[in-house]
């Protein structure tokens, strides 16, 4: 299964930072999720997406940000069909873990695993992308419920009593008597022959078949509803209308897409209630799901595993001035040093022109002195130039006075070879003339000429310091255009004020193998960069061509926090913080993206801090700019943890809340517009809730059977949704429209109902509205939200983006035939 780059970047989604850890972890999951899926496909076998995977792909078209597992189930009988294939068709190296199975495994769910074991295989890191430890994905049990809920309570109560006394056995809780009558009264009831040889392992597993077997007896003709016995039917949930599983629609899921139940509204609103509200909580187990597996490797291993570690000499700052002699600012330094000698020289000797007995020699001293003076400044032009860029403005300044100064050291050459100032002027000055040194009859003319270089050579001086010594260089490294816009204000702020020389290098970013070898094309490399996805407004500089050491900035902007110490992404090593040091006196870092504020009750948030805290970016930096007083306080509290607490009054000065904190609040844009930019999103879901349909059939119901057939809870969709058309035209001089599609795929929308479907286009087209087809990508999603002031229709992940931007939502209800 394929990954981009992007799929592993460190992220923030719904205020909530997602590390690139953890994403290794989702990639994982889903590549376990792509076998099931394949023999799911050619076995036509049904499942769906379950718990917190069925709300993230509806959601936020993908996983919850803060979940990290994957989550299916499938109806009793699709279950056994896979089971029945599952050990022939997995991968050799997969296992499933069940009761039987795996010792520690009390559970009636299967876990499909990748391997049964933490692995550092060459060829298993690359299949998953540097992640060593055991993936997987739980398959959640749908058995079919009785109308009668006191038959469901008698069943219930049966099965609790078997698991039970099975659980009494395995722990060795009950007596022998007491297992003895247990058994005894499960074998007369359920006419059955439990084997006493069995040890209480066996005996368990023997006891938990006959629990599975009274979950799966109710019949499927007439069954009304459908849920997961254990542990939830148990503790008394209701389960769900079993309409719900009866089909079922595909939609996207990070880069693959998902099964999930046609009617997902419904069924997400019976099951979550609210579900489109974000509520950041956390159970079930340690987060993230791989961290126990690491800390039992590490009790284990005779050998400590790669971690970021804290040392005291990280403290240490470099000395950046160390290289400043081989930067611009050194060498133009040294130039104008030079330039200053030879041109007292020149002066000196020009002064003595007059009273010198041997006057061909002071002559001959100046012919030399000319052009050494032309080339070192011609050099200086060409190297600021070839640094600073040929267009900028500190480059023009200086050529031009070179341009000055050159031409009057050739003004000097002119009158000492007796040469017409209409000869050419790009004749080298190094010809031989010592011809014409006895003819020269100009000495006072000289000396004024030498005085006129001196001073160009004077404001050659003025605008070097100025403009190339003196002047700060400020570059900025960002790792991509959604990170970009951690420094669009500072980027902004720094143009605007003019004071220096602004340079912002985006950086690729790069797979690495398990040894830390970047992994990655010529062609990769460009395209990792995503130079033609930042603003229009934004000079950009390529990373390949910008000199550290030439340039030597003042400041240095750097926003990723890992560098070398990501687990399958890098950047080139030389712009890793550690070597930034070297080239500045002051290295800044700022996160990339705003976090949502979170405190000691945030499990999950907390647990990140370590992956973008505890990292190189913040530790080298020398000041490190964060968004808020309490976030401030998390950081201090996170690095004192790693570093030790003696150096909380570094972290303490080092890290600092540049604005207001009220300042931080989001901008609220478009304020006052007489004309509102309204987008309504249409979801698959409304065609299966609100119309009759054949879904996962051929045959299709007419428009006229469907009319006959609706009922108090399905209303003609077409109809509702043309009377908000109406509306919206009606007022279309305050509102803008725009109409768009979810799930993405219209295939998959022809697939529930291709007559309805064209309904829907060919009135969406009579209104003068095409649909966009909206797919679940973060930076594309953020930018619909940017450009609309607010949401109408449909669940999708949109909700949640305009929602956390404080705008406007507004979710359909179509069962309702007016609107307004």
């Amino acid at each position: 299964m394929d990954f981009s780059v992007d799929f592993f970047r460190d992220e923030v989604r719904n205020g909530f930072y997602i590390p690139t850890a953890i994403k290794q972890g989702w990639a994982a999951s889903l590549v376990v999720l792509d076998e099931i899926d394949r023999i799911c496909r050619k076995h036509d076998i049904n499942y769906f997406a379950d718990w917190g995977s069925f709300l993230g792909a509806v959601r936020h078209g993908g996983f919850v940000p803060w979940d990290d597992d994957l989550d299916i189930c499938m109806k009793r009988e699709d279950y056994d069909k896979f089971r029945s294939v599952a050990d022939i068709e997995l991968p050799k190296e997969f296992v499933i873990h069940d009761y039987e199975r795996k010792e520690d495994h009390r559970l009636f769910l299967a876990r499909v695993v990748s391997n049964n074991r933490i692995c550092f295989d060459e060829e298993h890191l690359k299949k998953y992308h540097n992640f060593p430890y055991m993936a997987s994905v739980d398959i959640f049990i749908l058995d079919y419920l009785y109308n009668d809920e006191e038959k469901e309570r008698e069943r219930c109560k049966e099965i609790k009593r078997i698991i039970a006394v099975a659980d009494g056995i395995l722990e060795g809780t009950l007596h022998k008597d007491t297992i003895d009558r247990e058994l005894y009264l499960l074998e007369q009831k359920y006419n059955i022959r439990i084997d006493r040889r069995l040890d209480s392992r066996h005996m368990m597993i023997e006891l938990y078949k006959l629990a599975e077997k009274q979950m799966s007896r109710a019949p499927k003709d007439g069954a009304e509803r459908i849920g997961q016995i254990f542990p939830w039917v148990l503790k008394g949930s209701k389960g769900h209308p079993r309409k719900y599983y009866d089909n079922s629609i595909r939609i996207p899921f990070e880069n693959t897409t998902i099964p999930i139940p046609a009617e997902y509204n419904a069924a997400l609103r019976n099951h979550y209630g609210n579900y489109l509200v974000c509520r950041k909580v956390w159970g079930g187990h340690d987060y993230p799901y791989f961290e126990k597996q690491r800390e039992n490797l590490q009790a284990v291993a005779d050998f400590k595993l790669p971690e970021f570690t804290f040392t005291k000499d990280m403290l240490v700052r470099p000395d950046a001035g160390l290289n400043f002699g081989d930067s611009l600012k050194g060498m133009a330094g040294e130039c104008i040093k030079q330039l200053e000698v030879m041109n007292g020289q020149l002066k000196e000797f020009a002064t003595i022109l007059d009273e010198a007995e041997g006057q061909s020699d002071v002559k001959e001293s100046i012919l030399a002195l000319l052009p050494e003076c032309q080339q070192l400044s011609v050099d200086l032009g060409t190297l600021i130039e070839n640094v600073k860029g040929e267009d900028s403005e500190s480059a023009r300044l200086v050529t031009g006075e070179i341009q000055r100064y050159c031409d009057a050291l050739f003004e000097v050459y002119n009158l000492l070879t007796n040469q017409s100032e209409a000869d050419d002027s790009t004749q080298a000055l190094t010809k031989n003339s010592k011809e014409n040194f006895n003819n020269i009859k100009h000495e006072e003319l000289v000396l004024e000429k030498i005085k006129e270089v001196e001073t160009h050579f004077n404001s050659i001086s003025e605008v070097v310091t100025a403009r190339i010594i003196n002047h700060e260089e400020i570059l900025i490294l960002t790792i991509g255009p959604k990170e970009w816009q951690g420094f669009e204000r500072l980027y902004d702020e720094l143009v605007k004020e003019d004071k220096a020389d602004v340079y912002v290098v985006p950086l690729p970013v790069l797979f690495k193998d398990y040894f830390g070898q970047i992994v990655a094309t010529d062609d990769e490399l460009i395209a990792n960069t995503h130079l033609e996805d930042y603003p229009e407004n934004v000079k950009i500089s390529l990373w390949t061509d910008f000199n550290l050491e030439l340039h030597h900035p003042d400041r240095i902007y750097i926003q990723s926090p890992y560098d070398g110490e990501n687990p399958c992404l890098t950047i080139p090593p030389q712009y890793y913080a550690k070597e930034l040091r070297n080239y500045t006196d002051r290295l800044i870092y700022i996160p990339s993206f705003k976090t949502d504020e979170f405190g000691e009750n945030d499990y999950t948030d907390l647990c990140n801090l370590k992956h973008y805290v505890t990292a190189p970016g913040v530790i080298y930096a020398d000041e490190v700019l964060v968004q808020s007083e309490n976030i401030k306080s998390q950081y201090v509290k996170k690095l004192k943890e790693f570093a030790g607490e003696e150096t909380g009054d570094i972290w303490e000065a080092k890290i600092k809340v540049p604005f207001d904190e009220e300042d931080n609040e989001a901008e609220i844009k478009n304020v006052g517009k007489i004309k509102k930019k309204l987008f309504y999103l249409i979801g698959l879901n409304e065609l299966s809730e609100h119309q009759i349909i054949n879904l996962n059939t051929d045959k299709q119901t007419s428009e006229k059977d469907s009319v006959e057939k609706t009922d108090s809870d399905k209303k003609d969709i077409i109809e509702s949704i043309k009377n908000r058309l109406e509306i919206f035209k009606d007022n279309e001089g305050a509102i803008d429209l725009t109409v768009g599609f979810y799930p993405p795929d219209i295939n998959t929308w022809n697939k529930v109902d291709s007559r309805l479907t064209k309904r829907l286009i060919d009135l969406l087209s009579s209104y003068g509205y095409e649909y966009i087809p909206i797919e679940p990508d973060y930076l594309k999603l953020e930018a619909i939200v940017a450009e609309h002031d607010a949401y109408y229709g449909s669940a999708s992940p949109l909700v949640t983006i305009f929602t956390y931007n404080k705008k406007p939502v507004m979710i359909s209800n179509y069962d309702i035939m007016s609107f307004a």
